[in-house]
């Protein structure tokens, strides 16, 4: 029988100069390790406002799979609000 389980694993997540381990799946989507992370750090209030990012201050695509998305047992990823564009 082969092996069709894909291993989980850990990504860093930080907010507010806060680290947290968040258990991710490489098929899941950007977005579900958004909502985790958001509940791990108990953000209850303006979730939509939020993003994850790299290091280097990329926005990682939502509609992404992490594995898609370049995110690996290595990552460090900054959760932290979205810049607001828009309004005259």
């Amino acid at each position: 029988m082969s092996k069709t389980a894909v291993a989980a694993f850990e990504v860093i997540v930080i907010y507010n100069g806060v680290s947290k381990e968040v258990e991710v799946n490489p098929n899941q989507a950007v977005q579900a390790l958004l909502q985790h992370s958001l509940n791990v750090f108990g953000i209850k209030e303006s979730r939509e406002n939020f993003g994850l990012f790299t290091t280097e201050g990329v926005e990682v695509n939502l509609e992404s799979s992490v594995e898609d998305a370049g995110i690996d047992a290595d990552s460090r990823l900054l959760l932290r609000p979205r810049r607001v564009s828009g309004g005259a």
